[in-house]
């Protein structure tokens, strides 16, 4: 069984300006699909929705790490980093082939990548502009963190249906 340490989710700020309120809001959803995670074997975190998707709480980890890595490292930083799961042959390969990598590793990779993010986000004014490659046009450091935010909205629902799957808990 994979403990993620007690996970605790830090409150959403809900009077503060901004900046501060999306910031927690990215937080609390971050925290919310490591919390998603915890408490199940590695074949728990393994096992797939229902076919044809590939989708599981071990590929969802594994897509938010690129995803992170994506948005801030390289639209934001304009450097290309070396995505652990990327490969050009097969689409959406980080939900394939869930025996690349250590669960341990994931997680660790995970947590990197976000610290990596939280980090580059707070350095930029949310009114800076830059470019993304995937949208081929400037975008603001606001969208960018508004997107990661939508991203983890949207995958804290397929996150809570794959747990429900597994082992009937719900909530968080």
């Amino acid at each position: 069984m994979f403990t993620t340490w007690g996970t605790k989710r830090t409150a959403a700020d809900t009077t503060g300006d901004e900046r501060a309120v999306l910031t927690s809001l990215l937080e609390f959803h971050r925290e919310t699909l490591f919390a998603k995670c915890e408490g199940i074997s590695e074949a728990q975190l393994k096992k797939r929705a229902v076919p044809p998707s590939a989708m599981s709480l071990l590929g969802l980890l594994r897509h938010m790490i690129q995803v992170e890595m994506f948005w801030t490292q390289e639209c934001l930083e304009g450097r290309r980093p070396e995505y652990p799961f990327e490969n050009l042959e097969v689409p959406d390969s980080e939900f394939e082939d869930l025996e690349s990598m250590s669960v341990e590793e994931v997680f660790f990779r995970y947590l990197a990548a976000v610290e990596v993010s939280r980090t580059s986000l707070a350095s930029y004014d949310f009114d800076e502009l830059k470019f993304a490659r995937i949208l081929r046009q400037e975008v603001s450091v606001r969208f960018i963190h508004t997107h990661l935010l939508e991203e983890y909205a949207r995958h804290c629902g397929h996150a809570d249906l794959l747990r429900e799957a597994v082992d009937g808990k719900t909530g968080y």
